[in-house]
Formats: C-alpha cells, structure tokens, sequence
C-alpha cells in the first residue's frame, strides 16, 4: 500500500509498520516523508520511522526538518518529525535537538496555527504510547 498515490493507503501501511515494526520497509518509508508527495500520510511515516528505533530513521527525519524547516512556505509534518526525533533521542542519544527546537520555533512563527515543540513533542510521545498499546494488545 506505500506504493498507492493517495494518502489513506499509505498512511494505514506505515502504522502497520509502526505497530509491526516492520523495518523492511523503513526506506520505502523515509523516502516518502522526504518526497512529501501526498498530504496526511507524512504523521504516519514520523510514527513508523519512530517505532524502528534506528539511526537511519532518525537520519531520515533529520534530512527531513533540515529541509522543511528552512521552508516557512511549507506546512507540512514538522511537528511530527520533530516529535519522532525527540522520541528517538533518549533512545538513541543525540544532541541534535539543541539544534531543531529553535529551528522549529522559528519555522512555527510564520505558521500561529501549529502547536509549539513542547506540544508537538508530547504529542507525538502519546501517539507512541498507544501504538505501544496496541502492540500489547496483538501480542506484539
């Protein structure tokens, strides 16, 4: 379904990945979060991206907030990448943080109707939480 040109398809196989944490499909994935091609599908990549816990997807999402958050032009899943790397962070270390919340700050400037990183950030760690829930429920 990641290879449909509509959001819906895409969306619902990288929560399947997320819940599964089907790696096999991880740059599949991060390529399209960077492609941006469809809407809506992009919090579903952050959440998929997330739940591998690996050093390329948080690459991925690096590559990704590097790019869009110089682009005050574009809304699209900043937050969500932002909330998959501060998920990523305590789990992989990484500093990088230090150098996306300001960036992020600036990005939601010219966007009032985005929440701030902190809000972002929790967020995306309640997503995680219920795709953790949903984990133990399957038996997972």
């Amino acid at each position: 379904m990641l290879g449909e040109f509509n959001w819906r398809p895409r969306k619902v196989d990288a929560i399947f990945a997320a819940i599964s944490k089907n790696q096999d499909v991880e740059n599949i994935i991060g390529t399209h979060l960077l492609k941006s091609e469809v809407c809506y599908a992009g919090r579903g990549y952050c959440l998929a991206l997330a739940s591998f816990e690996s050093v390329s997807a948080r690459t991925f999402l690096i590559q990704y907030l590097d790019y869009y958050l110089q682009r005050s032009d574009l809304d699209f899943d900043q937050g969500s990448a932002l909330g998959a790397l501060a998920y990523l962070n305590p789990i992989l270390g990484s500093d990088i943080l230090s150098e996306l919340i300001p960036a992020y700050n600036l990005w939601q400037q010219h966007r009032p109707h985005r929440s701030a990183a902190e809000n972002v950030i929790n967020n995306f760690e309640q997503q995680m939480a219920s795709i953790a829930t949903i984990r133990e429920a399957v038996g997972l």
